[in-house]
């Protein structure tokens, strides 16, 4: 074994006397050193130490300087030190939980400056897009060193969730590093977390592996249920098929496997899965039929937290200041926490006490027109089936004109009444069935309609005048058509409020207001 040429040190002779191989130090110039041995395994120990002797150390280990610098951002919509923090947040997750320095397009080109004290080593730049509420990670990018007017390094980023790495030449030292973002792959791009390194990192280094996400394909993993769902809204078009299968990350028999034809089902497909041990698993997803099948892998993390599996929080009793429900036979009468509940024909309201003021101005009712007539569903105000402090439950009969049903009501104890309209089969056509709710307005002046945002929807007076004076047809954004799944009407402290799961049964024209 050879070794590679070392500078000289002062070789004392003794060293090297005892070794039983012979060692031979041979001087080329006067600063240059070759060391020669032909050693075995026992020896080569030996050798390690006489090498480290003259002056050869082990490769330092990269080192992450990001955290040691001071950040700065051109663009000051976000803290930039988040780009520091030391976490990822999971692709998809929908919650960035404050970890994430995003630019609006618009502010594009932007930068990101790390700053040390003093002049550091600088290797490679290790960048985290932005996945949690899609894949929003920036493209075309430039590094500067210090105030270089020349990048050090360009690029491009991929549409992806973890490391992506930027190599430098070696052996640049700098007390300052400049990232400039120059366009986005999509959305509003941002940083998860930029790693700073002193050398080429290992994967012990980088806080998780690559995911290329430039196809849109979804997944999750439901543990409770042992399940895997895909989503490929939009599949390659030369794409015919697809298998998945599920294996341990460190390798072994294969779990769960599942094929199909493209496009899949609107809503994903599921692929069971066992109960899956802590750990980690690569979720393979081929495409094929095109000029060469489309390989996606994909890590799944099976944890279980110490609350998986238990049964906190579903006790069925009265947690306070909520107060048990009662019933009272005239009526009949609900009352719950501050409200009472007064029922009327069809199992309807008749009125409701809050804080003790009535909020209705006359009783809740079901109008069903047909032939131009208005028929209002008249009946009992039905009766109760079961009583508990958490639970009052009630049916009524009712009659409309050519229609007839029933309805079946739930109270939770914290007031929320549950209605469940069932309709009895009929030949008979209706042009309009609809719910008309009474309020006074002393009590009502207030209203907020919700649909699909967030955020943005109005909250403020009920618009001045007689008459109507609005539709869910002024609001901006709805699920579907007409239909607005949540209104409330009221005042500071009580109200009504409406509200459906999801737009399930509701048949509306699309342009008459619900």
């Amino acid at each position: 074994m050879t070794a590679r040429q070392i500078q000289p040190a002062r070789v004392n002779p003794v060293l090297l006397h005892p070794l039983q191989h012979r060692l031979i130090l041979t001087r080329h110039k006067p600063n240059t050193w070759t060391v020669t041995m032909k050693c075995t395994a026992t020896v080569s120990v030996i050798l390690l130490g006489l090498v480290s002797a003259f002056g050869l150390a082990a490769a330092e280990p990269a080192r992450n300087l990001a955290p040691l610098a001071k950040v700065s951002a051109s663009v000051k919509t976000e803290n930039a030190a988040r780009v520091v923090d030391g976490g990822v947040p999971a692709a998809g997750s929908r919650d960035d939980g404050g970890q994430t320095w995003v630019v609006k397009r618009a502010d594009l080109p932007a930068s990101l400056t790390f700053t040390w004290d003093k002049p550091q080593p600088i290797r490679t730049v290790a960048y985290y897009g932005r996945t949690t509420w899609g894949f929003e990670c920036f493209k075309d990018y430039e590094v500067y060193l210090d105030d270089a007017t020349t990048p050090a390094a360009k690029g491009a980023f991929r549409q992806g969730h973890g490391p992506q790495l930027v190599e430098l030449p070696e052996g640049r030292r700098a007390a300052k590093l400049t990232l400039k973002i120059l366009s986005a792959n999509g959305g509003n791009p941002g940083a998860s977390e930029v790693q700073v390194f002193t050398a080429p990192p290992e994967p012990k280094n980088l806080l998780c592996r690559f995911t290329d996400l430039s196809l849109d394909y979804r997944y999750a993993y439901y543990p409770s249920h042992n399940l895997v769902r895909i989503h490929l809204p939009t599949p390659p078009a030369d794409a015919t098929a697809w298998h998945l299968t599920l294996r341990p990350e460190a390798g072994g028999a294969l779990l769960a496997e599942r094929a199909g034809k493209l496009p899949t089902a609107a809503g994903g497909e599921a692929m069971p899965v066992p109960d899956l041990a802590e750990g980690d698993y690569i979720l393979t997803l081929t495409l094929t039929g095109g000029a060469k099948p489309i390989v996606e892998e994909r890590g799944i993390r099976r944890d279980r937290p110490e609350w998986e599996g238990n049964r906190l929080g579903r006790d069925d009793v009265v947690i306070p200041p909520f107060t048990p429900l009662a019933v009272e036979a005239d009526g009949p009468v609900v009352r719950s926490v501050l409200r009472a509940h007064t029922h009327g024909a069809a199992g309807l309201w008749r009125q409701v006490v809050s804080q003790d003021r009535e909020l209705l101005a006359g009783p809740v009712r079901l109008e069903v027109t047909r032939g131009g007539t208005v028929h209002a569903a008249g009946g009992q105000p039905g009766h109760i089936v079961e009583t508990t402090p958490t639970r009052v439950r009630g049916e009524a009969g009712w009659t409309a004109g050519p229609l007839a049903g029933t309805t079946r009501f739930t109270y939770d104890y914290d007031g929320m009444k549950t209605i469940t309209l069932e309709l009895a089969p009929t030949e008979t056509e209706a042009e309009r069935v609809q719910l008309v709710i009474p309020l006074k307005a002393s009590e009502a002046w207030l209203m907020h309609p919700v649909t699909t945002h967030l955020r943005h929807h109005y909250a403020g007076r009920i618009p001045a005048g007689k008459g109507k004076v609005w539709d869910s047809s002024k609001v901006p954004a709805r699920l579907n058509g007409v239909f607005v799944p949540y209104i409330y009407l009221g005042g500071p402290e009580r109200g009504i409020c409406f509200a459906a799961d999801n737009d399930r049964d509701w048949i509306t024209d699309g342009g008459t207001p619900m």
